[in-house]
Formats: structure tokens, C-alpha cells, sequence
């Protein structure tokens, strides 16, 4: 073990080495509109992409998608409307990118009537107002209306909420859509109608919607008892890497969450051209979930814990490394946390609240390959029994968690960062936006804190502060800074920095909302 002490105080004297600029403020035609994508273009501008929704949150009917095109210097210069809702076809827009001046956005929907699923291609001119549309690829049938059907990315904070809720109800994907990090290759993989043993579909796409690749995952585990907890779509070839979670009795069961009997096996999948791989983890530790990130190489990593029983207790951290040509393991290590680091940075207040869960938020597997992992804490104080169902009554998105490992696992350095962002049901999450720039690890977040900090605690906000924004530095050794980027008090607009994107490598998109308005800030990131 290696002895580490979080840093938790601040001044706001510092000065991030960041400059901001603000657009004008700009209607949006609905209350009812949430932003899902900001997307890059080759000119230093972006597409906003925004949807009108109506119904339950975990699968809502998505009723019209709004497209808003900005140049560089944040000015609106085109916007465009598309429906969704046709009849007996529901669809929804579950991804996109620019290629060729032209916006590619693949649209989901689900006739009913019919009993298929449809996977569209919807390409919208950058400076036209035509939008075309193709069908590219069909599911034949569809899941019963009284399952959820989730059509998931899983690097949002809305994926990760609603695995927090499957220790309450029920949470099981049908469909996953994945992107590799530059758009060039995208995979659609969806479990099978037989629910006696596991079994999904991967497809693969390029950047022209071409098919390139199809593989099956099976598994004789029945569906219910696995679990996909992460994928990744690699940038040379398209191939696909996949972890998934094996319960040996079935999750839902009474107390079987918990029971010690319950043991959560891992496999990974590597399906390429040449056929489908595989391996199980049988890990020494006790871990909820394993996240994977490529860069080069593919590594394995997570938190555990001691007990089956400490279900708020987080020890350490695991890394695995992966060789992706031959798919075989290089090294695997398990680092514990010091009592001195946990006593000042994560584990005191984690046990004063049941039922938290650290989401692993945004991670990057440096050249050297260290890994950045960067962690929030979110949980649900309070519930509200219905006779149909758990009403959740309010969420908190708590702490964050930096931690830094070397290529072997080791820990390096670990920083915590205190806030409260308190959100009610089917709102928007706050959470926060993370980039990785120059080997610095800068987060952006707005901050709720309705109660007194802990006395290490690094500052408290109080009501007139929530419409802050504030940032944080970390360098490469671990040393912090944490500033006001943008004091925004006197105004009604909220941040919403977990929409945020980096545009550029230099310079990320920052929305702010209110009501019927939206207004986006360009953060440059200047060392």
C-alpha cells in the first residue's frame, strides 16, 4: 500500500489558466426540451442537437428533435426540426457525428404494429435544409411494452442512474449503442427474445453506415442474471471489446444483492473479424462493476471492497491490462487504500448515508499509460413507497473522486473534491464535465450544498452561489487548484456542465439553460 494524503483545501485567489466567452441567449420552442448532443464540427463551430420528450423517464417517447448549427464564434446560424413520433412508429435519435460537412445522426424507432425495430440513417446538410433518411439495419420484433426498453450510450450519467436503480427495481438493457472515440466505426448490439440463456447480436458500422463486422455473444447464463457493464469500439479495425457481470443466482431475489452466496463473476468478449474471444475474471476482491477504456492497449479496471456486506465501503482499485492483438493479460493488480487516504478523502462521510454508489464518470488511459479516473458520488436519501412502485422522491450527485494509478496499478495520487448537487425526479442531472488537456485533469461542475460541510472540507455554498461556476486543475503530480470560472449569480440561467464537449482540443462547449432559454459558454483551455 502507498501512504497518500487527499488535498481538500482551496483557494479561490488561484486563477485556472482558462478563459471563457459567452453567446447571446437564444429561444428554445419548448420547456420540454433537453440537450443530448453537441457535436464538433471541422471549422471550430457545433450542431446542437435537442429533443421534445413526454412520458416515464426510463423510456420516454420522444416527440420532435430540434437542430441548432453555431459557427466559432457561438452565433446561431441555422436550426431545423425533425419528427420523431409517426404514427405507429416511435423513434428517438440515439447518435451522431459530422463527416463531410454533412450530420449523421442514427434514428431508432420501434413500430409497434408491425413488431420490428428500425435503425435509420438521417443525414442533414450542413448548408441545405434537406433531410434525408435510409433505413440500414432492422431488428425483427420487439421486447414486451411491459419491460423497459433502454436504447443506451453508455458514457452517460442517465445509464449510470438507472443502474443505481436496479438494486431497487430492475434495470437490464435490450439494446447498447457505441461510438469509438472518433465516429469512424459504431456498434449495435442487442440481447436476443430468449430469455432461458444470454445471447446478443454485435453489428458493426462504419462512418458510411456499411456493415463490416457480426457477432453473437453467448452464454448459457440466463438473461436476468447478465449483465453488460461496459464496451468499448476500438478506432483502427471496429473491434468490439465487451465486460459483462455474471450473478450466480438471480439479483432480484430477496437479499440475494447481498448475500455472500451471490458471487459476481466477470467475462470479456473481443469480436472481430476473425471470430469471437473470451475470458473470465474470477476477481480476489468484491467488485459491483468493471469499466474498460483502449488506447493502445486495453485495460480492465474498477473499485472493491472487503465484504459482500460493506455495501458503502470502497478499498481500493483494480487494473488489469490487456494485450489487444492476441487478447491475452499482462499484468493484473490490486492497490488498497491507505487508512490515511480514506480517513481524509473518501470514506468518512461515504458511511453516514446508505445506498451511495461511486459512478466511474469519465476516465483516460494516458500515454504512459497511467490511468486518470474520475468518479462522482450519487445516492438517494429518501424513498417513497407506492402500491405499484418505489417512487424515488430526490437524488444527490455528491463528491467527486480523482484518483491516478500507474501502468501496474499503483496509486499515485487520489483528490477529492466536496459538493452537493441535490436534483429531483426526471429532472436533468448536474453531475459535471472532465477533459484531459495538456496531461491536466480539469472539471468543471455547479454546486447545491444545502447543509454544513465536514470541517476538511474545502468551502460553503450558499443559495445565492448555485448559479456558479467553478473549476478545478490537476496537474500530473497531483497538485490542485480550484477557481470561480464564471460567477453567474444575478442570473436565472443554470449550467448544465454534464452536457458539455470539447469541440476542439483546446476548447470545450459548456450549455446553460432557462426555461425557454439557452445560452452556451466556449471554455479555452489555455496550458
Amino acid at each position: 500500500m502507498i501512504g497518500l494524503l487527499m488535498t481538500a483545501s482551496f483557494f479561490y485567489a488561484q486563477k485556472l489558466p482558462v478563459s471563457i466567452t459567452e453567446s447571446k441567449v437564444y429561444r428554445m420552442t419548448t420547456p420540454r426540451v433537453q440537450n443530448d448532443y453537441i457535436i464538433p464540427d471541422a471549422k471550430g463551430g457545433f450542431v446542437s442537437i435537442s429533443t421534445k420528450r413526454s412520458g416515464f423517464l426510463a423510456n420516454p417517447l420522444v416527440l420532435e428533435s430540434y437542430i441548432a448549427y453555431y459557427n466559432n464564434d457561438l452565433e446561431q446560424i441555422k436550426t431545423k426540426t425533425i419528427k420523431l413520433n409517426k404514427g405507429s412508429l416511435k423513434g428517438s435519435i440515439k447518435g451522431a457525428f459530422i463527416a463531410d460537412e454533412k450530420l449523421n445522426m442514427i434514428n431508432l424507432e420501434t413500430n409497434y404494429r408491425q413488431k420490428f425495430i428500425s435503425f435509420s440513417r438521417l443525414t442533414a446538410d450542413l448548408k441545405a435544409d434537406e433531410v434525408k433518411e435510409k433505413e440500414f439495419f432492422r431488428i425483427k420484433g420487439i421486447y414486451p411494452k411491459n419491460e423497459v426498453n433502454l436504447y443506451v450510450n453508455l458514457n452517460s450519467l442517465y445509464y449510470e442512474k438507472l443502474k443505481y436503480y436496479s438494486d431497487v427495481n430492475f434495470f437490464n438493457p435490450k439494446i447498447f449503442i457505441k461510438f469509438s472515440d472518433d465516429h469512424k466505426y459504431f456498434a449495435i448490439i442487442y440481447r436476443d427474445f430468449d430469455k432461458t440463456k444470454t445471447r446478443y447480436l454485435v453489428n458493426v458500422f462504419n462512418q458510411d453506415f456499411q456493415q463490416v463486422n457480426s457477432q453473437i455473444i453467448q452464454n448459457n447464463t440466463p438473461a436476468k442474471m447478465f449483465y453488460i457493464n461496459d464496451i468499448v469500439v476500438d478506432n483502427e479495425k471496429g473491434n468490439v471489446f465487451v465486460v459483462a457481470k455474471i450473478y450466480k443466482t438471480d439479483p432480484f431475489l430477496k437479499n440475494k444483492l447481498v448475500n455472500k452466496d451471490n458471487i459476481r463473476n466477470f467475462i470479456l468478449y473481443k469480436l472481430s473479424q476473425s471470430g469471437v474471444q473470451s475470458f473470465e475474471i474470477h476477481p480476489e476482491k468484491v467488485m459491483e462493476e468493471l469499466h474498460l477504456i483502449y488506447n493502445k492497449e486495453l485495460v480492465v479496471y474498477g473499485f472493491y471492497r472487503k465484504h459482500f456486506l460493506d455495501l458503502n465501503d470502497i478499498d481500493g482499485v483494480f487494473r488489469m491490462n490487456i494485450h489487444p492483438g492476441n487478447f491475452h493479460k499482462t499484468s493484473q493488480m490490486y492497490e488498497a487504500f491507505t487508512d490515511k487516504l480514506l480517513s481524509t478523502s473518501y470514506k468518512k462521510s461515504f458511511k453516514k448515508t446508505k445506498n451511495h454508489k461511486m459512478i466511474v464518470r469519465k476516465s483516460y488511459l494516458l500515454e504512459d499509460g497511467s490511468l486518470l479516473i474520475n468518479s462522482e458520488d450519487f445516492y438517494i436519501p429518501m424513498m417513497k413507497k407506492r402500491k405499484d412502485r418505489e417512487a424515488l422522491v430526490r437524488e444527490i450527485v455528491g463528491d467527486l473522486f480523482s484518483i491516478k494509478i500507474n501502468n501496474q496499478g499503483h496509486v499515485l495520487w487520489a483528490k477529492r473534491v466536496y459538493k452537493v448537487q441535490v436534483v429531483k425526479p426526471r429532472l436533468a442531472l448536474h453531475s459535471y464535465f472532465s477533459a484531459l488537456h495538456n496531461g491536466n485533469n480539469y472539471i468543471l461542475y455547479t454546486d447545491t450544498r444545502q447543509k454544513k460541510p465536514e470541517k476538511n472540507a474545502s468551502f460553503y455554498m450558499k443559495d445565492k452561489d448555485l448559479q456558479n461556476l467553478y473549476g478545478i486543475k490537476i496537474n500530473t503530480a497531483g497538485a490542485i487548484q480550484q477557481a470561480v470560472v464564471k460567477e453567474n449569480t444575478k442570473s436565472k440561467f443554470r449550467f448544465m456542465p454534464i452536457e458539455g464537449t470539447m469541440i476542439s482540443k483546446d476548447e470545450a462547449i459548456i450549455p446553460a439553460k432557462n426555461h425557454l432559454m439557452i445560452k452556451f459558454y466556449k471554455i479555452k483551455f489555455e496550458k
